[in-house]
């Protein structure tokens, strides 16, 4: 069936395409050197590491030959060849974190107090941010915020204010900001904002938030309004034809594939009963009624639809806590349906890439997420898309691509309500589709656009 949502989705990477070139100027005979945080590879979140491939690759098209170091929570230093538009791109990775572990020269803590008694230049890792010409953090889309907890709001504000204390230019991604209910964790946010050579935010909503923090500070020359990197990460079919081939006969065996993301964060601690009657999902994010108590009646009544296929497609892979990976969360959920409902169910591999999983989404007709970007590969790609969100940072996304009333928040609902919301939203998929094919042109040149602003400040040009 090819309708405009697919003719939408198969076409190339046309986020960038409108972004002017520029060559990377050079300081002293070397490229143009910029750092990235705040999107590492090594985390297991597919959103995350989304972040860091499509920024990298728009940096490296806007301005061909800058070389760009990733700090993640590897070890040393190591390099990776990363898939970009014109063949691949060689990446260098430095482990650069926040941990209790002191003593490590990695250590951002560490970093920030040989930075305030005059030892930047003798500690080798400060004296390598030194060289950077600009640091670009993104705060993995969401984190810059107490809504995780202040342990996390410290982990990815350290970088950021390390930046500003070696007096190298801070510019910060497109991103969520807020919600900040601690008043010193609003001060700090205020005056990293205050900082920065370029603040963008993701949506409205983020963009106030900034403002307000901001106040006789805000320019709206240097505190702009964007779009998630994500939105212009491009598919890639999966090398294990094997899967592929198991995907497209899923597919063909029935007239609508219906793709579903159950977020294991969620999931599997209400489903242990770890937490008894008040699980984390209810304590730390107030939803009304458990998660599971959405997503086992919502999976139940999406087999059900006629002729309907269902792929449960995980995000988020946990490397040191099984627990919080979506992939165990798709077991235990298909576990729970009838024997007969479980052949209309296929399991995406929880071991693919971001842009092998963005293509297993973009075969969808229909997809219900919980992590953010993985709807986002949904939404990026013309595929009408509803989102059970538990934070402010998915309606500003969906508002953003003009498609608000795709979103239903456990929060103010309860869970018989988000399950009738979300077959709604199924629905009303050829509507949704429609809005996604007039609104996706205007995205892609607002990316164009927003890639050229991010590389003339990380470069130094166009900055008063």
């Amino acid at each position: 069936m090819v309708t405009e949502a697919s003719r939408v989705r198969s076409e190339p990477r046309a986020a960038g395409a409108v972004a002017a070139t520029m060559p990377a100027p050079s300081r002293d005979g070397a490229p143009a050197h910029v750092g990235l945080f705040g999107c590492p590879l090594d985390t297991g979140n597919r959103g995350v590491s989304a972040l860091g491939i499509s920024t990298i690759d728009a940096l490296t098209c806007a301005a061909p030959g800058v070389k760009v170091t990733l700090f993640d929570f590897g070890d040393g230093t190591r390099y990776v060849d990363l898939p970009g538009r014109d063949g691949h791109v060689r990446v260098r990775q430095m482990g650069c974190y926040h941990s209790r572990r002191y003593y490590r020269p990695s250590n951002l803590a560490q970093m920030r107090l040989a930075a305030r008694v005059g030892l930047a230049r003798l500690h080798p890792m400060t004296r390598r941010l030194s060289e950077l010409d600009a640091i670009l953090d993104v705060s993995g889309g969401d984190s810059f915020s107490d809504i995780y907890g202040t342990y996390r709001f410290t982990g990815v504000t350290q970088p950021k204010l390390l930046a500003l204390e070696l007096g190298i230019p801070l510019i910060l991604l497109p991103q969520t900001y807020g919600p900040y209910e601690s008043p010193k964790v609003r001060a700090i946010a205020a005056r990293v904002l205050r900082g920065a050579r370029q603040v963008w935010a993701r949506d409205a909503l983020s963009l106030e938030i900034a403002r307000d923090l901001l106040g006789d500070a805000f320019d709206p020359a240097r505190h702009l309004c964007g779009v998630d990197m994500a939105f212009g990460m491009a598919a890639a079919r999966p090398r294990d034809e094997a899967l592929v081939e198991r995907v497209l006969n899923h597919r063909a065996g029935g007239g609508l594939l219906i793709g579903l993301n159950i977020s294991g964060l969620l999931y599997n601690d209400g489903d242990e009963g770890h937490y008894g009657a008040n699980n984390a999902d209810r304590n730390r994010f107030k939803f009304l009624d458990a998660y599971t108590d959405i997503i086992d009646p919502l999976l139940r009544r999406l087999v059900k639809v006629p002729g309907a296929r269902v792929l449960l497609v995980p995000h988020v892979t946990a490397h040191t806590d099984p627990n919080c990976g979506d992939a165990e969360a798709n077991r235990k959920a298909l576990a729970k349906l009838d024997p007969a409902d479980r052949e209309r169910v296929m399991l995406v591999p929880g071991d693919l890439g971001p842009m092998q999983a963005k293509w297993v989404i973009g075969q969808c007709d229909w997809f219900c997420g919980t992590r953010m970007h993985a709807c986002i590969a949904a939404l990026s790609q013309g595929v009408p898309c509803t989102s059970i969100a538990y934070s402010q940072k998915t309606q500003g996304v969906f508002e953003t691509a003009h498609v608000g009333d795709g979103v239903v928040d456990p929060r103010r609902s309860r869970a018989p309500e988000i399950v009738e919301a979300v077959m709604a939203g199924l629905d009303r998929r050829a509507s949704t589709a429609a809005s996604l094919a007039a609104r996706l042109p205007g995205l892609r040149e607002m990316l164009g656009e927003q890639h050229r602003l991010l590389a003339e400040a990380a470069l130094g040009r166009g900055y008063r």
